[in-house]
């Protein structure tokens, strides 16, 4: 609360007034950070003070309190007045403090050429690490993306191995086919060689020798009538 400049002179000390112009729009950022926080602490002093003060007064204006000086207080309205004032005189010169802190000092002391070189010289060493540190976090970034690639992509290349495709399963079907076909002449081949299988093999011949002599003895028994005939 700002109880104007007219009010707060003939409620504050001097001293107290000097603290309240200092903080005045249009002044307050004048002043450097180191001059802004002495008035902080005593802008902040103050209102304590008369915060303190008005509890006092209005604890003595009810009868709860024993007076603190030989008159009793009849209330605290101007004692509070001042608190607020303060109250507001700190929230102004915290602002600027804050807004301070990115332009220079104007009562601090130039600095030396030394001091500037210094400076530089660490500047641009925060720059360089801060850029060394933007590229190592780029490359980890990428080494990431790359290996987060490459197993996708291997795992697509295994999905399309293990699935056979069609001409795979024909390959697959063929030679399943000759390996069966194979299996079934050695076998054949391994019953033939027994004794039994000898004699299954050699009936067809038998019979083929059996039917051969039939038709030889038959022959001759007809030419043996023709004979006889004569």
């Amino acid at each position: 609360m700002d109880v104007g400049r007219e009010k707060a002179r003939k409620l504050l000390t001097e001293a107290e007034f000097r603290i309240y112009e200092a903080s005045a729009t249009g002044r307050v950022d004048d002043h450097g950070a180191a001059r802004l926080g002495q008035l902080i602490t005593a802008a902040r002093r103050l209102r304590d003070k008369y915060g303190r003060t008005a509890s006092q007064q209005r604890a003595e204006a009810r009868g709860k309190r024993d007076p603190k000086n030989q008159r009793v207080a009849q209330g605290d309205d101007n004692t509070r007045l001042k608190q607020e004032i303060f109250a507001s005189v700190l929230e102004r010169l915290e602002a600027a403090r804050a807004r301070a802190q990115d332009r220079p000092d104007p009562n601090a002391p130039a600095p030396s050429r030394r001091a500037i070189k210094a400076q530089k010289r660490a500047t641009g060493a925060a720059a360089k690490k801060t850029a060394a540190k933007k590229v190592a976090k780029k490359k980890v970034a990428k080494k990431r993306v790359a290996k987060k690639k490459a197993a996708a992509k291997k795992a697509v290349t295994k999905k399309t191995l293990a699935k056979p495709t069609a001409a795979k399963k024909r390959v697959v079907k063929k030679k399943a086919r000759k390996k069966a076909a194979a299996k079934k002449v050695s076998a054949l081949a391994h019953d033939a060689k027994k004794p039994v299988g000898a004699k299954k093999a050699q009936k067809p011949r038998v019979a083929a020798q059996k039917a051969h002599l039939a038709h030889g003895a038959a022959r001759g028994r007809r030419n043996q009538a023709r004979k006889d005939a004569r």
